[in-house]
């Protein structure tokens, strides 16, 4: 978020947004492990790099911090 943050409102939202993204990614990995390897042993996960991240360390200040 861009807001500062004492904005607690923002926080939720952020929040949300996050927690949807994570719901995505783990219904994509278990879609994944369900999926078994097209000629090969073991699911399409066992194949699979997962990577998640966030471009903004603080967006309201635009430093790379936590």
């Amino acid at each position: 978020s861009h807001e500062p943050d004492k904005n607690a409102e923002a926080q939720d939202k952020l929040r949300r947004i996050n927690t949807w993204f994570a719901g995505e990614l783990a219904y994509l990995t278990q879609k994944l492990a369900d999926t078994p390897e097209p000629g090969g042993e073991g699911s399409m996960l066992d194949h699979t790099t997962i990577l998640w991240t966030n471009e903004l360390g603080k967006g309201n200040s635009h430093t790379p911090e936590n």
